[in-house]
């Protein structure tokens, strides 16, 4: 269901973003990865501490549930140039929206490809009319 969802969430942010002026020109991947990065399908999430650690001037204890806000993550000027400037040409996105290290999302690339050829789809639909 998560992926459905998510990638369902993927298509609807996409669409209008990749009738942006500022997508003109880039390859719908591009346009997907910034997509991904500045409004991501899915903004939150959770994962539960192993073992106790501190992060950030916090102390937190094993077992705690974590919440990551992906926006925020996803638009921090420490990683990300004008990071609440939509730019499909940022090159190789450091987002955060399909995860990271021991438990990224096994199917990213394949949904960037569906969402892809969804987009695509959608906008010839549009263009036709």
């Amino acid at each position: 269901m998560q992926a459905y969802e998510a990638t369902a969430g993927l298509v609807r942010a996409v669409l209008p973003a990749s009738r942006r002026p500022e997508a003109r020109g880039f390859p719908m991947e591009a346009v997907i990865a910034e997509t991904l990065r500045f409004d991501p399908p899915v903004p939150a999430m959770r994962r539960v501490t192993r073992t106790a650690l501190a992060f950030g001037g916090r102390e937190i204890s094993e077992g705690a549930t974590v919440t990551l806000d992906l926006r925020a993550a996803n638009r921090d000027p420490a990683v990300f140039a004008e990071p609440d400037r939509f730019d499909p040409g940022r090159g190789e996105s450091r987002h955060l929206t399909f995860g990271t290290g021991r438990r990224p999302c096994p199917a990213a690339d394949h949904a960037v490809q569906l969402a892809a050829g969804a987009v695509e789809a959608l906008n010839d639909l549009e263009s036709v009319r």
